[in-house]
């Protein structure tokens, strides 16, 4: 993953240190494109939820290369369900942790054969 794509995620999780921030990097004919998403949790200060609309919508648009969010209070581990989501979706989930500054990053092992996710992330 690259810096610019870096640098946006961490300024969409930054704007709002309430409840967790969420969105998707989108492969898109004009480029790779980071998109944020509505928090459509009920408990948004924990949890993060993506609409199934604005996931269809999404992938009217381009490939979802990844699926990121933030942790407000918490480091940058991802939880069980995080885990299970991502397998789930067989999606990369990317988490930024607003109390450590770090990144993470889950790869589901179907994911990694993936040639476009092999190639953002860079996987040999």
């Amino acid at each position: 993953m690259n810096k610019n794509i870096e640098n946006l995620i961490k300024e969409i999780c930054q704007k709002n240190k309430r409840i967790e921030s969420c969105g998707v990097i989108l492969k898109h004919k004009s480029g790779d494109r980071v998109i944020e998403c509505e928090n459509a949790s009920t408990n948004p200060e924990k949890n993060f939820e993506i609409k199934l609309s604005d996931q269809v919508n999404l992938i009217k648009n381009g490939k979802i290369l990844a699926v990121f969010h933030s942790h407000i209070d918490q480091d940058e581990k991802f939880s069980d369900t995080d885990i299970k989501h991502s397998e789930e979706l067989i999606a990369p989930y990317i988490v930024y942790s607003l109390k450590t500054k770090k990144f993470n990053t889950y790869i589901p092992n179907f994911a990694k054969r993936d040639k476009d996710i092999k190639n953002f992330f860079k996987i040999v």
